[in-house]
């Protein structure tokens, strides 16, 4: 399942860790019709670079894209440095 939301945890000494919750699907709202638009370019470039070999890379673009962004679901990104660190989480 695409995620919805991006919680951001960052935790501190002193006091409870503070998480912030960003929703995606806003973020799915917009990128559908971009995607939608660059449809004809893209199969615009499939056919002329179909020849030397890459039309097909082109074409298979919006299903490897699709593919990364359903699998984003349940990833976990810990980020630490030398004196801070920062937990990112797609729910």
């Amino acid at each position: 399942m695409i995620p919805m939301l991006l919680k951001i945890k960052i935790p501190r000494t002193d006091k409870q860790p503070v998480s912030i919750y960003l929703p995606l699907f806003v973020a799915w709202f917009i990128l559908l019709p971009i995607l939608i638009l660059m449809l004809p370019f893209f199969v615009l470039v499939a056919m002329i670079t179909w020849a030397k070999g890459y039309g097909r890379l082109v074409l298979l673009f919006f299903p490897m894209l699709f593919s990364v962004l359903w699998n984003l679901h349940g990833l976990k990104i810990d980020v630490q440095d030398k004196g801070s660190e920062i937990y990112f989480s797609f729910i």
